[in-house]
């Protein structure tokens, strides 16, 4: 890397070519805004890292949901099955003996809420599951991707609703829009996001009409909460605009001199060893 202060057309030509054949996803940008250093090492150059703790439960979670709606395709399946697919794909992660006892019980409590919850009207509605999107191409050097975790089809046609689950503790529709002091918006510009990259696509072949954000845990009232939003075409355009802006940046390494605000955040710190 360059040292501090500098940014040779040889390190613009490095990252540029990272930036292109990485791609960018909303994860990314939404990594970039917190903090450049974040984007840097872990989308751009991909620094290894142990999954946290949670990151491993919502990865349980996310692929015993997936296994229980695909299971509907052929027959029914019932929280049992929900619940013997959650302890299979915990088993696979990195916890120790203790942590994987406490984890467990955690989730099978959430799911099986969660799936009483849920339950009426069964089946549940026709869907794609862990969806990755085409990449789609804005500019030459701007290429976006993205992985949905459903896309629900609206009656016969490519109308969908996205949605996006959530392990972590359930958030208002203020926290998810970015309009308290405690948010940035991150969650909402997930699914404007998605919103930008299916409907923009050549081919067209989905339809996005809503976004939904699902909780799979229960508030502190023990209810379970969706919030679903319909994207304006202003707020489309205004994150693409954001889109090119960010890339410029990045491209044109102009985040090098950057920190964020976070205090004693390990990226800007890594940073900070770089000569």
């Amino acid at each position: 890397p360059p040292a501090r202060g500098q940014s040779s057309l040889k390190d613009k030509i490095f990252i540029g070519k990272l930036f292109l054949e990485k791609g960018f996803s909303v994860t990314a940008l939404n990594n970039y805004l917190n903090c450049p250093w974040r984007y840097f090492y872990v989308n751009l150059l991909r620094l290894p890292k142990l999954k946290t703790n949670h990151q491993m439960y919502g990865t349980a979670v996310h692929a015993a949901l997936r296994d229980f709606f695909n299971a509907w395709q052929t027959k029914p399946a019932n929280k049992k099955f929900l619940m013997k697919r959650f302890e299979w794909h915990l088993a696979k992660e990195a916890f120790s003996k203790m942590e994987l006892k406490e984890t467990l019980a955690r989730g099978q409590k959430n799911l099986a809420g969660y799936y009483e919850n849920r339950r009426p009207p069964w089946p549940p509605p026709r869907a794609l599951h862990e969806f990755t999107v085409p990449a789609l191409l804005l500019t030459p050097a701007l290429k976006l991707t993205g992985k949905l975790d459903k896309i629900e089809f609206i009656g016969s046609g490519n109308a969908v609703n996205v949605v996006d689950y959530k392990t972590g503790k359930p958030k208002t529709r203020g926290e998810i829009e970015g309009k308290t002091k405690n948010s940035a918006g991150d969650i909402k510009r997930q699914l404007v996001f998605y919103n930008l990259l299916l409907n923009r696509h050549e081919k067209r072949k989905y339809q996005m009409v809503s976004g939904e954000i699902d909780f799979i845990e229960p508030d502190t009232s023990g209810r379970y909460r969706k919030e679903k939003f319909l994207i304006a075409p202003e707020e489309v355009s205004a994150l693409e605009t954001l889109i090119h802006q960010v890339a410029a940046e990045i491209l044109e390494l102009k985040f090098w001199e950057k920190n964020c605000n976070e205090k004693g955040c390990e990226f800007c710190r890594l940073r900070s060893f770089l000569s």
